[in-house]
């Protein structure tokens, strides 16, 4: 069987408040993926980092020496096209979460 993606990897760079509901989200980047591969019954995982992502680059509050890389599984792509989410989430991908809609005050 060839390699297998099983979750993506998801790195809290920020929150903000929602303007419509006033409760406060996270603002997550994806920083990689989690895989699998099975080969001759034997099952091994591997990660697959974004070599663009800076880890020293995290928002650290509490001055740590670590960061905390959260691990999901995957959304389903064909759902989120339906559902018109697919703009929103490309700006996810490609700016760390902010949208140029959150700038707007109004």
């Amino acid at each position: 069987m060839a390699s297998k993606k099983i979750r993506d990897l998801l790195v809290k760079v920020g929150s903000y408040t929602d303007r419509n509901t006033g409760q406060e989200k996270s603002r997550w980047k994806n920083v990689g993926v989690l895989m699998k591969n099975e080969e001759n019954g034997e099952v091994s995982y591997f990660i697959m980092l974004d070599k663009t992502f800076n880890p020293a680059g995290v928002p650290d509050k509490d001055n740590r020496e670590n960061i905390l890389i959260s691990a999901f599984v995957p959304q389903d792509r064909n759902a989120s096209q339906q559902s018109g989410g697919t703009q929103r989430s490309s700006y996810d991908d490609q700016s760390g979460g902010f949208h140029p809609d959150d700038a707007i005050p109004y």
